[in-house]
């Protein structure tokens, strides 16, 4: 089976300018993933999309395969599936062999066992799935505000955290995506997308601003480095 993965980084993050090149646990954000990918056992090839020099200067000293990836597919209201057809659309417009999956790494979530990786290649095969994908469980009353009241939505006032229902998050871990389905749905997603659940504490380790970042440093030291 070939897998190729691909990290996005782009610049111009709204929320936290320089987020992907940030360093987190001494390294820049985004190099945590490109590792993961350099390690495993089960991926292909790689490469880092994006429309970052500071990231692009990153891969060149380290030589980390990179696509510059056009500004028009790095916009915030950007498609988020539109770097793979990016990459994929390079790809058949060079005649070139596609892979069997696109394993999307997002740097905001730079923490990940390789187990998970093999655990999930396992469910795509035997699940013949369209996507595999990490989520974790939500244990959170949640409701919405409805004329200045609050209604609640997965539970009753009153119910105990214990007898929730269980609902679940869908987290940017690791997104293996079979690449027929992705070309016939320009979607990560298809018919068949089953779930990967990952540990309740990764909740933690998505960032998106620097608070986040230092709570993911934390996390990590306390629960996942042990």
């Amino acid at each position: 089976m070939i897998i190729t993965a691909l990290i996005p980084a782009r610049k111009n993050s709204e929320r936290f300018p320089g987020k992907n090149y940030t360093p987190f646990l001494g390294k820049p954000l985004f190099i945590h993933s490109v590792e993961f990918a350099m390690e495993s056992d089960f991926v292909t090839d790689y490469f880092v999309t994006t429309n970052d020099d500071i990231i692009i200067a990153h891969c060149e000293e380290r030589q980390i395969p990179y696509i510059k990836r056009p500004d028009i597919y790095c916009q915030p209201t950007s498609d988020s599936a539109s770097f793979v057809a990016h990459f994929l659309k390079k790809l058949i417009n060079n005649q070139e062999k596609l892979p069997d999956a696109v394993l999307v790494l997002q740097p905001t979530d730079p923490v990940r066992q390789h187990s998970f990786l093999k655990e999930m290649i396992q469910l795509y095969h035997s699940k013949s799935a369209d996507c595999v994908f990490t989520v974790v469980q939500c244990k959170t009353k949640m409701g919405q505000i409805i004329d200045g009241a609050f209604k609640p939505y997965n539970y009753r006032f009153g119910q105990r955290f214990q007898d929730l229902d269980p609902y679940y998050e869908e987290k940017g871990l690791l997104y293996l995506i079979n690449v027929r389905s992705f070309l016939e749905n320009n979607s990560f997603f298809g018919q068949k997308n089953i779930p990967y659940i990952i540990p309740e504490y990764y909740r933690n380790m998505d960032i998106d601003t620097k608070l986040e970042l230092d709570i993911a440093e934390l996390t990590f030291k306390t629960f996942i480095s042990k």
